[in-house]
């Protein structure tokens, strides 16, 4: 049997995820109904920032 075995990394640089939290909490901000509480908009842009790394 032959086995395979590769490690694969993403390079992002950190403007891209700051980038990202931005474009996040920019549509968060445009909702207009209905409104988004601060802490669940932080929540929000918390998981974006956690899922780019």
């Amino acid at each position: 049997m032959i086995t395979a075995i590769a490690n694969a990394a993403a390079v992002r640089s950190t403007t891209a995820i700051a980038d990202a939290r931005d474009t996040a909490r920019a549509f968060l901000e445009g909702l207009q109904q209905p409104d988004v509480a601060p802490d669940a908009a932080n929540t929000v842009v918390l998981v974006v920032s956690e899922l780019g790394n």
